[in-house]
């Protein structure tokens, strides 16, 4: 009975060491980090939301963009006094042409043109001993959403350029008018 009892004994602390070592186990894989499938799964899911926002964020700043013009000086008719602006127009195909080609260094520059212009929020800086927030990179954004970039882009851009060539249409008129009065 004794060596029973010592047996059992061992046995149940065989139990306890082999379910503390389960329950480690277990742990390490479900907690989230770099190594195991949940924290790679956790990382796409911000990466694809992060994707999502620019998306949003680019929605929204590319819809501000309107018509610009700059006077002309000494502008003799049939020149048009003032001239459109095309800057913006050229930012917004410079992020078409990137995005339709993978071009990732010619997307950080139109973002940036983006920001410089501040049609998109500068890019935010970390508190002190944090880590600066990664930039979703043009191939997530390809990756997750490229349908709706890529449209959102065109149609944008057709927006801009349309409205552009419309007023430079006017101006033009309005020019070739004065000049025959």
């Amino acid at each position: 009975r004794e060596q029973e009892s010592e047996r059992e004994e061992r046995v149940a602390a065989l139990l306890e060491e082999l379910t503390a070592d389960a329950a480690a186990h277990a742990d390490a894989e479900f907690t989230p980090s770099e190594s195991n499938l949940a924290g790679r799964r956790a990382a796409l899911r911000a990466e694809m939301e992060g994707a999502t926002e620019l998306v949003g964020a680019l929605a929204e700043a590319l819809a501000t963009i309107e018509v610009k013009l700059d006077d002309v000086e000494d502008a003799e008719p049939p020149e048009p006094s003032q001239i459109v602006v095309r800057t913006e127009e050229g930012i917004v195909r410079s992020l078409l042409l990137a995005a339709r080609g993978g071009n990732r260094r010619g997307w950080a520059a139109a973002l940036q043109a983006l920001r410089d212009a501040e049609l998109l929020p500068a890019k935010e800086e970390p508190e002190e001993g944090e880590e600066a927030p990664e930039e979703v990179q043009l191939d997530s954004l390809l990756s997750f959403c490229k349908q709706q970039l890529l449209s959102l882009l065109q149609t944008e851009y057709e927006r801009v350029r349309g409205a552009n060539q419309e007023e430079e249409e006017r101006l033009r008129a309005e020019a070739e008018e004065a000049a025959a009065e």
